[in-house]
């Protein structure tokens, strides 16, 4: 999840020095990726020394409260900022 979180932030800043800008749904997820919390709930599973089965990870439920609580985060800390230079291109450029 670190590697994917690295790859994402460089991709995203890729995309913005080449005037890329992604369809809505492409930021949405590269913005999941870029957010950090992918990494963080791995470190948190290690750092309470919880070893879960893939078959929880892998667990659908389980995947849609990853997927919940990183949209929670990263979209709380989505500032004015971080909207105007990000989503709102998107959003201009596919209306």
């Amino acid at each position: 999840s670190l590697h994917m979180f690295f790859e994402a932030v460089h991709v995203q800043a890729s995309d913005r020095a080449k005037g890329i800008v992604e369809d809505l749904e492409s930021y949405i997820e590269l913005r999941r990726d870029t957010s950090g919390c992918k990494p963080v709930f791995d470190l948190v599973e290690y750092s309470l020394d919880i070893n879960l089965p893939d078959a929880v990870v892998n667990h659908p439920v389980v995947k849609a409260l990853n997927q919940g609580s990183n949209d929670l985060v990263t979209w709380s800390n989505v500032r004015k900022l971080l909207l105007l230079t990000c989503l709102l291109p998107v959003l201009i450029h596919f209306k």
